[in-house]
């Protein structure tokens, strides 16, 4: 006895959509690339709030939050910003035009390759691209910011595997409106390139990081062989040994951002150290002029209260040394030659108080003009 059964299909729908199912939206949320994205944006914000206005940012924004830039980076301890500098956009233009081709790479790299790769990546071709502009760009001045070496990086790693065709890359038939989104950061970077804006040594090495990751780099559709594990950590080695290199070969800066930060402070100390020696000064001659204290007190007083503390801060601040190179350095001259012709003229005024001496008083009046000149240069804005 035969059963007549129900003619049927073969099973194409279902292998289909387990081998290739549709993420999660938490998934989508908490993917590396929205992470990555999120961060971006909270670094803009933090940009305008403690910038100048919120629709504007400046240079000393960008530094305080992770700036590449020679004085910094290459300082001890400033290392972060190899990093730090790839999660800034500058400016909401920037981060409106930039962070849709991000997103668009970024998921695309992270749907291929899977999240510890991206991540890996992420963080290699920042500090390579990072790296690149010290060696390459020999601008102090030049702060870089962005992700657009990393970003570059992806595109070009996704692009090679779809060249392959390796299995689980993306079909150049599998387009849609979403690959119309980068098109406004190309404008963008067209428009930077043209006038000369464009950290164009973090870009090309980005591409090539790009490049060379894409010929070897398994899609998570392969299977995981030790050689590619072994391939895999020869790599995080090389691009280690890479940064390291890159650090070390990197021109030096005339001066160091804590060699800034250092003088700022001295001239803070200093202005509020002689302001105080400054009103004791005028105390005491606010006595004489009131004739609390007679012209002999006054000199004696002089000797005891003021003078000492005058010749210690002159004597503080000859030794003093400054790198000519840091900003502000300029003025450190006057600053020494003020305490010194005050404490001169100081000096010749007791004696005037003390014995009357003429000559002294001519002498001392030489000093005081000096002082006033040191004073004046002290006073100009900087350049």
């Amino acid at each position: 006895m035969s059963t007549a059964f129900e003619p049927t299909q073969p099973m194409v729908q279902e292998p289909l959509r387990l081998q290739n199912p549709k993420p999660r939206t938490w998934k989508v949320l908490l993917s590396n690339t929205s992470l990555l994205c999120l961060a971006m944006l909270g670094m803009t914000v933090w940009a305008m709030a403690i910038g100048p206005s919120w629709t504007a940012t400046n240079n000393d924004t960008l530094v305080k939050l992770g700036g590449n830039y020679p004085q910094g980076t290459l300082e001890s301890g400033g290392q972060w910003r190899l990093l730090a500098a790839k999660l800034q956009t500058g400016s909401w233009l920037a981060a409106a035009l930039f962070l849709p081709f991000f997103w668009f790479v970024s998921r695309s790299f992270e749907r291929t390759f899977g999240r510890t790769l991206h991540l890996s990546i992420f963080l290699a071709a920042s500090a390579l691209c990072s790296c690149a502009t010290l060696v390459v760009l020999h601008d102090e001045k030049l702060i870089s910011i962005g992700a657009g070496g990393p970003a570059v990086t992806f595109a070009a790693c996704v692009g090679v595997v779809m060249l392959r065709r390796s299995p689980g890359a993306p079909s150049w038939r599998s387009g849609s409106w979403w690959s119309l989104t980068p098109l406004p950061y190309f404008v963008l970077l067209g428009f930077s390139i043209a006038r000369g804006s464009a950290d164009l040594a973090s870009l090309l090495c980005g591409l090539l990081v790009g490049v060379v990751a894409g010929l070897f780099l398994p899609t998570v559709a392969q299977p995981v062989r030790t050689l590619g594990k072994l391939a895999f950590g020869a790599s995080a080695a090389a691009a280690l040994g890479l940064v390291a290199a890159g650090l070390a070969v990197a021109p030096r800066p005339s001066y160091y951002q804590g060699e800034s930060r250092a003088f700022r402070e001295t001239g803070k100390a200093y202005t509020k150290a002689i302001d105080g020696l400054n009103r004791n000064y005028e105390a005491l001659v606010a006595q004489g002029v009131s004739q609390e204290l007679t012209r002999e007190q006054l000199g004696a007083r002089m000797e005891a209260d003021i003078l000492p503390a005058w010749r210690a801060a002159n004597a503080q601040w000859i030794a003093y040394k400054v790198n000519p190179a840091v900003p502000g350095a300029d003025k450190a001259p006057a600053m020494k030659a003020y305490v010194a012709s005050k404490l001169a003229f100081l000096e010749l005024s007791a004696k005037v108080w003390a014995g009357g001496e003429p000559d002294a008083l001519i002498e001392a009046s030489k000093h005081k003009d000096a002082l006033e000149q040191a004073r004046l240069v002290m006073a100009k804005p900087p350049a």
